[in-house]
C-alpha cells in the first residue's frame, strides 16, 4: 500500500489505473483500477482499499477480479496497536467465486524512520471463501464439480518493510501468512508483494510489481503457485 497510515498527517491517498480497448475480430477491452486511502481520527487511523480488473473479448470475461477492503487501526503512536479488518475478495480466473474475510491483530512498530518502516503483526481471523473448478486443469478435475464453500477460523501474520532507496525511488515489501487453526496448519496459504516505485514528482509515480501466492492443499486442485507481474502509473494525494 502506498499510504503511510502510521503518519502524522491527517490524510493521504493514492489511485492508479489502466485502460486498453482495441479492435480485433470483436472488440477486446481491459481496465484496471487500484485506490486506497488513510485517515487518521485522533489516536486512531482508518484505512480503506480497492482493486479492479477487467478483461472482456467481445462477449466473454476473459478476466474479472478484485477486493475492497476496510481496516481500523487504534493507538498508532504506540509500538503495539491493536487493528481491526474486514475484506470481500473474488478472482474468477483461478476459480475463487467470493472470499470474506473478518479478523483482528496485534500491530508491533520495529522501524520507523524518515526513510524506513519495519512492521509485523500477527491474529486470527474468519474466512469464508466459495471456489469452483474453471481453473483446474483436466486432468485433475473430480468427477462432481460442485462449487466448494468453507467457513474456518485461521492464523494470521504479516510482515511489511518501506524503505527509501533515494529520494525518488522507494520500495515496498510485505510477506503474509495464513493458515487453518483445527487442522493446525493445514490449508495454508502464503503470499508477498514486492513493489518498486520511481516518483516522477510530488504527485505522480511509475511502480513495477511482483505478487506471488502459494496455497498448500488448495480447496479445490488448482495450481499451487500463482503470480502477477505489472506496472502502475498512480497519482498521490
Amino acid at each position: 500500500m502506498l499510504t503511510p497510515p502510521d503518519s502524522a498527517q491527517p490524510y493521504r491517498g493514492s489511485v492508479s489505473g489502466s485502460f486498453m480497448s482495441q479492435k480485433q475480430k470483436d472488440v477486446f477491452f481491459q481496465l484496471n483500477q487500484r485506490a486506497d486511502f488513510a485517515m487518521r481520527i485522533k489516536h486512531a487511523s482508518l484505512i480503506v482499499a480497492n482493486n479492479f480488473d477487467i478483461i472482456r473479448n467481445g462477449d466473454e470475461t476473459v478476466l474479472s477480479g478484485g477486493f475492497a477492503y476496510a481496516k481500523l487501526r487504534r493507538f498508532v503512536e504506540r509500538k503495539a496497536m491493536p487493528e481491526y479488518f474486514a475484506q470481500y475478495q473474488w478472482f474468477d480466473i483461478r476459480g475463487l467465486d467470493q472470499r470474506m474475510v473478518l479478523g483482528a491483530n496485534m500491530r508491533f512498530r520495529l522501524l520507523h524512520s524518515r526513510t524506513d518502516a519495519f512492521y509485523v503483526a500477527a491474529g486470527a481471523m474468519l474466512e469464508y471463501e466459495k471456489w469452483n473448478y474453471t481453473a483446474v486443469p483436466d486432468h485433475r478435475l473430480p468427477a462432481s464439480r460442485t462449487p466448494e464453500e468453507v467457513l474456518a477460523p485461521k492464523w494470521n501474520v504479516y510482515a511489511s518493510f518501506d524503505h527509501d532507496i533515494t529520494k525518488n525511488i522507494l520500495l515496498d515489501v510485505g510477506l503474509y501468512y495464513q493458515t487453518r487453526i483445527l487442522p493446525a496448519f493445514e490449508y495454508t496459504r502464503i503470499a508477498n508483494h514486492l513493489r518498486v516505485g520511481w516518483k516522477v514528482n510530488r504527485h505522480i509515480m511509475l511502480s513495477g510489481v511482483i505478487r506471488v501466492i502459494y496455497e498448500y492443499k488448495p480447496i479445490v486442485p488448482v495450481d499451487t503457485w500463482w503470480y502477477r507481474v505489472s506496472n502502475e502509473l498512480t497519482y498521490r494525494f
